[in-house]
């Protein structure tokens, strides 16, 4: 029997996976290949060939100055998946089930465009991961060799802090990277200027508090870059591989012992070398700066634009856009992460994301603040965007990254803005021209697109390693769209800007930037064009080939001192006196208001660069397509001759080894029929098998077990599937269970839900769970003695215990010996983040249930409010919480016992701790809270809920009325302390202990319930 089960599971495993090759982050892909090199197996779409053909050539180069860097003892093979459909460059590696890398292949954000080519060095600092939990003695090669990859001591040993700053540390060893990059070196200034450094425990990778999890990037891959300069790639290597080993589970005892110092005078020294500029904490303490906001809170504002109209910021923990002029919020969305006004004021254009769809994508939105009407712009790969007004009229221009050969083969796209009879802006573009695309060379970025005020588009074009703004001309002479491309400023090798530009904005002929200069924090710079040396030679700028009518110089203000902060998304106020721009503290940002004439600034001039876009056909392409690049590009385009001998991905190719787990996770199943519920009895001898695509879902588990109690033993098959968004995720169980008489019984479920936002204000949410049970029926022990009516079927004995069987005929909805049951909900919901603030939530939430019970079936109703704060006071650092947050939650019908149930919570007080003790760092102690509750439940007096009792509404209404139902309710004092286990890949908040110790009075109590009640318990977050 269980011969036949296994093979019958392999068969599903089998053909279920390329049934769902296309889950998680790589649903909507098409086509999948595979190209194998020595150590690699590169799996990828058609559309991702140009980063599968840089992967190819470059990986085995990789493998070797890794292998040779930290000294690899064991070699180990490693498949990568690439997507294209996640938009956003970024990447993982995990061990389990079984070692792989993910790469998604498309445009980086800014922070992460710090690499001649992104995709090489996110590539290198994931296959860092690869060799950080690889590095293993013959004792785990072996161990892991018989159960899987996932037996590393790396997971017991490595910190976030350790394996994430080692990859930072080692992606920047050329110079490049992070941990060379002045913007990212910001968060470890400011904490030195604010009087906030942490200490090494700190920062692990437990904090749930801002900055986080980055906490363990930035200063793990500083510290790990001093500490090898101060002590040599032998010894770090030493102590990486001695972790990875467990010649300790407590990496700072180790520490020493490798180092011959402790890892806090390390910290402290480290500390001690840091420079950090000579400034007031606090901006607004400089008679130049002051506040831009009436709230001096901490919050996390991300974006700032001006227009004629005045500065527009976004605040996405209040989920909105809001004007400063007008005090008001201008429109709401809670996805976007960027923006961009037109000159006028009239339209606000933002770039968020999508949730609706399988797999994350980022989309172009325009609102039309005039008519208060907004519309999508249905484009595939896209970022960035804004709305340019000159004499024809209105366009759109964004950046496309998706282009005809697949992302990263971008365009900038010129849409001429249509709109209806009432003004109102459409989603189609005019008929009359027609959009116009201008494809860029591969691997190209543009950020910060903004209207410039005087007909053109202005953005930020960054070529491999160098900066350039540039700006886009509109014409529609003769009915035609033409756009034209010309470099503005070229900084390379002209100013001590050291490379890293960020957000630019452009009003009335001065563009406004920010960059950073070797050892300071972002500054802002000022760039006016000066015609006064038209005609000089050695200013001389050709601007598009073909074209050297024009001669331009620009005049550049440099700021030439630093402010606690920094200066990030610098804008002019329409007076053009005064900057607005972000500041970036260690908890938090700010906006601020700078008054220009009391700034300190540098004067220069750039001068003339031969750089310039430049038409170019490469070799194979038809004579029609051309790109506009930079002369001498940085970036090289891929050869794809490397991919040759690819061939398409089969479902071999998806079942990957997996890892073995020396127990079983079979729950065997008993019917309770008194309690009307199926009771669970663990199988823990056996063995599990956990299998996974190699972009991890879906994910496989099979199971077999054998339970020492009651002699029974069973097999089981699950698999768990998700979109990489939440619109939808699943969970299929299969499991057959006997005993020494033979086949006992079979148990299938299946779990699904969904999530799908409606107009950026609210959620559509829908979840079910449905599961059968079948078989032989177990006896329920009854704890009496004596004669049992026949009609029970109750057989009676000599022993104080008599077992009674189930009655197949009692229990509702099949066959004898089935037991069906059905939960399932849909509703809507608006919760979200009302600030910055742990539990500064808002919103409500609505749901119809549908409950199927073997005796009982009903549809019921579950609401929810949220209000964040009922006092109107709250900390200004985000510290504490004592402004009494309260929820209220009411459910009618839902339960079988009781057919109402309301209660309200309130948050007394709370305060975050977010500290590790140096002399034991292994603890990360999070939050303290003290809560109350009231909770009451109304059922009907001495029976049940009745099936179908919401038809029966009014009964039950005069059941209340005349008073004919139950009254429990309950009083309750809540004490919560959350801490994290700061050791191993245990020290993330997501495996978070909430410790809770409850005082509970029952002034109505339940029947065999005391009036007073004391628990202490625990709760573990697993993602």
């Amino acid at each position: 029997m269980m011969k036949k089960l296994f093979l019958l599971l392999s068969i599903i495993l089998f053909c279920s996976t390329h049934f769902f090759a296309y889950d998680g982050v790589m649903a909507g892909e098409k086509d999948l290949k595979i190209i194998k090199t020595e150590h690699f197996d590169i799996i990828y779409p058609e559309r991702g060939k140009d980063c599968a053909a840089i992967i190819a050539a470059n990986c085995e180069a990789f493998y070797t100055e890794l292998s040779e860097l930290y000294g690899l003892d064991y070699d180990f093979r490693l498949p990568v998946s690439i997507s294209t459909t996640y938009q956003g460059m970024n990447a993982y590696f995990s061990p389990a089930p079984f070692n792989h890398i993910v790469l998604f292949a498309n445009q980086p954000e800014t922070s992460m465009d710090v690499f001649t080519n992104e995709y090489l060095w996110i590539f290198k600092h994931e296959l860092t991961h690869a060799f950080n939990y690889n590095l293993k003695n013959k004792f785990w090669h072996n161990l892991s060799a018989v159960l899987g990859d996932s037996y590393t001591g790396g997971l017991f040993a490595n910190t976030p802090f350790i394996y994430e700053g080692l990859a930072v540390r080692t992606e920047s060893l050329s110079g490049e990277g992070r941990a060379n990059d002045e913007e990212t070196l910001q968060l470890i200034r400011q904490a030195k200027i604010e009087g906030v450094f942490p200490n090494f425990a700190q920062v692990q990778g437990a904090m749930d508090a801002f900055p986080g999890l980055t906490a363990s990037y930035v200063f793990g891959g500083y510290f790990w870059q001093w500490l090898t300069e101060k002590y040599g790639n032998e010894k770090f290597t030493e102590y990486i591989k001695g972790c990875n080993n467990l010649k300790s589970i407590f990496y700072a005892r180790y520490f020493k012992k490798v180092f011959g110092i402790t890892f806090a005078d390390a910290w402290n020294n480290f500390y001690d070398e840091i420079t950090v500029p000579q400034v007031t904490a606090n901006p607004a303490d400089n008679d130049f700066c002051d506040y831009l906001l009436n709230e001096h809170n901490i919050s996390r504002y991300t974006a700032l634009c001006s227009s004629d109209q005045g500065i527009y910021y976004y605040d996405p923990y209040k989920s909105g856009v809001f004007s400063y002029e007008k005090q008001a919020q201008v429109i709401d969305d809670d996805t976007l992460f960027n923006m961009s006004v037109s000159s006028d004021g009239r339209y606000l254009v933002t770039e968020g994301y999508d949730y609706s769809t399988r797999v994350l994508r980022t989309i172009i939105r325009i609102y039309d603040l005039q008519e208060n009407s907004s519309v999508v712009f249905e484009d595939y790969g896209v970022s960035d965007g804004t709305v340019v007004k000159n004499e024809n009229g209105y366009f759109v221009v964004y950046f496309k990254y998706e282009g005809e050969n697949g992302p990263r083969n971008g365009s900038i796209v010129i849409a001429p803005l249509r709109t209806d009879a009432a003004g109102t802006v459409s989603d189609t573009f005019s008929q009359e021209l027609q959009t116009v695309q201008l494809p860029l060379g591969f691997g190209n970025n543009v950020f910060s697109i903004c209207d410039g005020g005087d007909g053109r588009a202005y953005f930020l074009y960054k070529n491999g390693l160098k900066d350039y703004i540039c700006s886009l001309g509109i014409d529609c002479a003769g009915g035609e769209l033409k756009a034209e491309l010309r470099v503005e400023i070229d900084f390379d090798g002209q100013t001590s800007i050291k490379r890293r530009l960020n957000g630019i904005s452009v009003r009335n002929g001065k563009i406004i930037f920010s960059y950073t200069d070797k050892d300071t924090l972002m500054r802002f710079g000022i760039a006016e064009r000066d015609d006064t040396v038209a005609g000089d030679d050695e200013v001389n700028r050709e601007v598009v080939a073909g074209n050297d009518d024009e001669v331009c110089c620009y005049k550049i203000k440099l700021m030439s001192q630093d402010l606690s902060g920094g200066v990030y998304c610098p804008t002019l106020f329409p007076n053009e006196n005064s900057l607005a721009y972000i500041g970036k503290f260690y908890r938090g940002n700010q906006v601020f208001k700078l008054a220009l004439n009391q700034m300190e600034c540098e004067e220069t001039k750039v001068k003339a660069s031969s750089a310039r876009f430049s038409c170019i056909q490469y070799p194979g392409e038809s004579e029609d397509h051309v790109r506009y690049e930079i002369e001498n590009p940085a970036k090289i385009n891929p050869d794809l001759t490397v991919l040759e001998g690819s061939r398409d991905v089969t479902a071999a190719d998806l079942i990957r080894k997996g890892t073995f787990v020396p127990v079983s996770l079979v729950t065997g199943k008993t019917p309770d029929e008194k309690n009307n519920s199926l009771l669970d009895s663990a199988m823990i001898l056996g063995l599990t098998y956990v299998s996974a695509s190699p972009w991890t879902y879906p994910l496989y588990m099979i199971s077999g077990g054998y339970g020492l109690l009651d002699n029974n033993f069973g097999g089981m098959f699950l698999m768990n599937g998700s979109t990489d968004t939440n619109a939808f995720n699943y969970s299929i169980t299969a499991q057959a269970e006997g005993d020494f008489e033979g086949f006992k019984n079979a148990f299938g479920e299946l779990d699904c839900s969904s999530s799908l936002p409606i107009g950026g204000l609210f959620n559509f949410t829908m979840s079910g769970n449905a599961s059968l049970y079948y078989g032989r029926l177990n006896l329920i022990p009854v704890e009496e003695s004596g004669d049992i009516d026949d009609d029970s079927g109750a057989t009676s004995g000599d022993d104080d215990e008599t077992s009674v069987p189930v009655n197949p005929t009692l229990l509702e909805g099949g066959e004898p010996g089935f037991l069906p049951t059905i939960y399932a909900s849909a509703g809507f919901t608006n919760l979200h983040s009302n600030n910055s603030g742990t539990y500064e939530n808002a919103g409500f939430k609505l749901q119809l249930q549908y409950i199927r019970q073997p005796k009982f079936e009903n549809i019921g109703l579950y609401g929810s409010v949220t209000i964040p704060r009922i006092l109107p006071v709250r900390d200004d650092t985000n510290w504490m919480t004592y402004n009494l947050p309260l929820t209220f939650e009411s459910s009618l019908f839902t339960n079988e016992d009781y057919f109402l149930q309301a209660g309200v919570s309130l948050l007394l007080f709370s305060t975050n701790i977010q500290y590790a003790a140096i002399k034991f760092p292994y603890l990360y102690f999070n939050r303290l809270a003290v809560s109350a509750s009231y909770t009451a439940k109304i059922g009907v007096d001495n029976e049940k809920t009745k099936s179908w009792a919401v038809i029966q509404a009014k009964d039950y209404l005069d059941y209340l009325k005349n008073q004919k139902c139950i009254y429990n309710d309950e009083i309750a004092l809540n004490l919560s302390f959350k801490l994290t286990p700061n050791i191993g890949g245990l020290a993330q908040s997501n495996f978070a202990v909430t410790l809770v110790s409850s005082f509970m009075f029952r002034p109505c109590p339940a029947e065999k319930q005391s009036r007073f009640d004391f628990k202490v318990g625990s709760s573990v977050a697993l993602f």
